[in-house]
């Protein structure tokens, strides 16, 4: 390379920009103070007749205040601690809105004690730091001096907060609240992409919703945190009329309490004889529900989230004459670890353009991606989907990820798409792609054998495992062959599973069919031993059951062992 191509690569305007992104993907070294914008704060028509005393917010579930970016890992220092500064801002506005009558400082003079969680508190990079670098060699420097962006910080933020009576510890109610702001980073635009000024906008907006929850919530407010009656009224009462105690009972889980699930569904039946008033639960002593009550009958349903190990579950339920019930139960959860290889996985779509969140195949995508404790990861796989499925673009993702995956690791193949044949050949079974020609099916199509010789070249693991759901394309080719693609594909590997299936709806939208099933496929529905671990095998006979007798599966092992592929948090439903 000559000099002078040299220096252009490393012209000072390149330089410039690639210390600006830098920068903008690295969390500043000054002390932040957060300067939320109270002008957004509005007083209500009229306060709730409590009065409350403020608590502090405190972190929940490991929340740090360190975040990652693309540029580099980095503490935000915080002149006091966010923690701190939250309970502050959230103090100032309770006092500005006039949510409530007063706000005291001793708790014997309060009707309610509000404190708070920071459940979430994020800040980092959402964009490539290689993006405006490449933009501005393209054009030839002047892209910062044009005002694109540099970098695309983003700022996220998660509140709870409750309402608690001082003494009474059933007698609660919970609000939550989320802000999320993004903002691009320019030469023209540096101030308002600093974490500072997001984190402050993520927060308001937090305040905000909490604050106008509570406001909703006035009359449940106002009948939970009433006055409790004198003695004198309490003997009164009991001489009067006897109480009568309500009932609990707890249908789910079962008396069987040892649970291998995180997240399990909660059925208990309220019942008296007397109209019941309110209920709550607590699990490990913190609030996860409550709510006021009509009738002498409920039926309550609510998903919780265990932790390892035992767990002290505690319902209450109140009726309108003061009875009152408690109960408590036990459960054990053994929660199962994996020790999984690097799973590197490529999905492709050719008929899928849709970017929707509703989009079954993307959910998929997702799923995969947050199951770090089964070895994915969102670094390591990649969707290919519409146009973006080419020939090209296809082999390319083979030929750049397969080689990454080390002798211990894993590779995940799955097509969801058309596939068509000319004869029983490896060379004449096609996988469809975005812009195919069946009329020139070896330039713009790949073939069984293709495919073959791509992954053999260029994988460096022996574990693959290959998932062919074809749809039939409606032309007057014929359908791909099965035996083909899994007598072929199975070669490959000395320790993999090959899995492929035809389906025919006559539709335009069978990818989604398999794309629903994959969905399904990867939940506790597939989970046939019930263990809370999903294994290849068990979801590759959900398939096969979902798709029923209108998909006909070949399925090819090739000294293949259960593979397990990630625990489960949730219980399949009953």
């Amino acid at each position: 390379m000559r000099k002078g191509q040299v220096a252009g690569m490393f012209s000072p305007g390149r330089v410039l920009i690639f210390l600006l992104v830098l920068l903008g993907g690295c969390a500043p070294g000054t002390a932040i103070v957060l300067d939320l914008p109270e002008d957004t704060w509005k007083a209500f028509d009229e306060p709730i007749d409590i009065a409350v005393k403020m608590g502090k917010f405190r972190y929940e579930n490991k929340v740090q205040e360190s975040f990652e970016t693309n540029a580099s890992y980095s503490d935000l220092v915080f002149e006091e601690p966010l923690s701190d500064q939250i309970t502050k801002a959230f103090n100032r506005y309770l006092e500005k809105s006039g949510i409530f009558r007063e706000i005291v400082d001793d708790t014997s003079d309060a009707d309610a004690v509000v404190f708070g969680r920071i459940i979430r508190s994020q800040w980092g990079e959402t964009g490539s730091i290689w993006t405006p670098i490449l933009l501005s060699i393209f054009t030839v420097d002047l892209y910062p001096l044009l005002g694109g962006p540099l970098s695309w910080p983003a700022a996220e933020v998660r509140l709870e907060v409750v309402v608690k009576h001082p003494s009474r510890k059933t007698c609660f109610r919970i609000y939550s609240g989320a802000g999320y702001n993004k903002q691009s980073l320019s030469l023209y635009s540096l101030s308002k992409s600093s974490p500072a000024t997001q984190l402050s906008l993520a927060i308001n907006d937090a305040i905000l919703q909490i604050g106008n929850g509570i406001n909703k919530d006035r009359e449940n407010l106002l009948e939970l945190f009433k006055p409790l009656p004198s003695k004198k009224e309490e003997k009164q009462e009991k001489k009067q009329e006897p109480l009568d105690i309500p009932g609990i009972t707890i249908i789910q889980p079962s008396r069987e309490r040892n649970l291998v699930y995180r997240s399990i569904l909660l059925k208990v039946k309220f019942e008296g004889k007397t109209p019941l008033a309110g209920y709550s639960v607590e699990l490990n002593r913190a609030p996860v529900a409550s709510g006021r009550l009509s009738g002498t009958t409920h039926l309550l349903e609510k998903r919780i989230v265990l932790s390892s190990g035992r767990n002290t579950l505690i319902i209450t339920l109140v009726n309108k004459k003061g009875g009152k019930r408690k109960k408590q139960c036990i459960i054990n959860c053994d929660r199962v670890t994996l020790l999984n290889p690097r799973r590197w996985v490529l999905i492709v779509s050719p008929l899928d353009s849709g970017d929707s969140d509703e989009n079954p195949v993307k959910r998929f995508v997702n799923t995969l991606k947050k199951h770090e404790d089964g070895g994915f990861s969102e670094k390591r796989v990649l969707w290919l989907n519409g146009k973006n499925a080419t020939r090209s673009n296809i082999l390319a993702a083979i030929r750049n990820l397969t080689p990454k995956a080390g002798k211990r690791d894993e590779v995940f193949l799955f097509f969801i798409g058309h596939g068509f044949s000319l004869s029983s050949r490896p060379e004449d079974n096609f996988l469809y792609c975005a812009g195919t020609s069946v009329k020139n099916p070896d330039t713009t199509a790949i073939s069984v054998a293709v495919l073959q010789d791509a992954l053999r070249f260029y994988m460096a693991c022996p574990r693959y495992y290959g998932q062919y759901l074809f749809t039939r394309s409606g032309s007057s080719v014929s359908p791909i062959n099965l035996k083909s693609v899994k007598e072929t594909m199975a070669k490959l590997p000395a320790w993999g599973t090959v899995a492929a299936a035809v389906r025919a709806f006559g539709k335009d939208d069978e990818h989604s069919s398999w794309g629903d099933m994959l969905l399904s496929a990867c939940s506790a529905k597939a989970d046939a031993d019930k263990n809370a671990i999903l294994d290849l095998g068990e979801m590759i006979s959900y398939l096969q059951q979902a798709a029923g007798g209108k998909a006909k599966f070949e399925v090819a092992v090739s000294g293949w062992k259960l593979s397990k592929l990630f625990v489960l948090d949730e219980e399949p439903g009953k």
